[in-house]
């Protein structure tokens, strides 16, 4: 599966020394807050099953290495909130909502899963 978030991107207030980076909202380009859409699956007819989550607030920190770590990590935390949506499959490109979805939290842990 796959996200992408809205052209320009999410960007980011990054703080002096790297370590935490705050998501803009409302986005200065946009004046609109951040959205991603995230494919989460595909249903019985193969189209695309996502959510088109709104961030309220994101917050990305790298975390310090331990001498256990194989690659950097990083928190993101933050809330989002949006429709789950699916093609309606007429082919006219019209979605329909199936429900809501909301993230909130202080914060997932993630490895870095990709080169530079």
């Amino acid at each position: 599966m796959s996200s992408v978030c809205s052209s320009p991107g999410i960007g980011f207030d990054v703080e002096k020394g790297g370590v935490t980076a705050q998501a803009v909202n409302p986005d200065p380009f946009t004046q609109k807050a951040p959205l991603c859409e995230l494919v989460v699956a595909l249903d019985a007819n193969g189209l695309p099953v996502f959510i088109d989550f709104s961030f309220t607030n994101l917050t990305i920190t790298k975390l310090p290495l331990s001498s256990t770590d194989k690659a950097p990590r990083a928190l993101y935390g933050g809330a989002a909130m949006g429709p789950l949506m699916e093609d309606d499959g007429t082919g006219s490109g019209t979605n329909m909502q199936i429900d809501t979805c909301s993230y909130s939290g202080p914060g997932d842990s993630f490895h870095r899963t990709t080169q530079p």
